[in-house]
């Protein structure tokens, strides 16, 4: 029972942090700023996301950052550095690398794929 009653508060200042990604993921957002909006010190943060979520906190605002670029490369408007900058990548570059690495394909063969359908 005193577990439990431990895990509610975490349990919110996760489910916060978490709606100030999708907030504000387009900013630069670090594991620091992360655990002060969870009133938790970074180490002690990075336990509690982890355990909660199943991945550590930068794991999860990579992939929510992702996640969102997908909506924008639906649209043939926005170049691929844009949408980069866009969700919250400083480096076009570096965006396409992380892109590929976890979709297994590149933001343009994405969009490529997307538009043909």
């Amino acid at each position: 029972i005193i577990r439990d009653s431990m895990q509610k508060p975490e349990h919110a200042q996760i489910k916060r942090v978490k709606e100030y990604v999708q907030a504000k993921f387009r900013e630069p957002i670090s594991l620091e700023d992360a655990a002060s909006i969870a009133c938790l010190s970074a180490s002690h943060f990075r336990r509690v996301f982890k355990k909660e979520c199943g991945e550590s906190f930068n794991q999860f605002l990579t992939t929510y950052r992702i996640d969102a670029s997908k909506d924008f490369l639906k649209n043939p408007r926005y170049s691929i550095s844009d949408i980069a900058y866009e969700v919250g990548f400083k480096d076009s570059n570096y965006f396409s690398t992380v892109f590929r690495k976890s979709q297994n394909i590149s933001p343009r063969d994405y969009r490529n794929n997307i538009l043909k359908s």
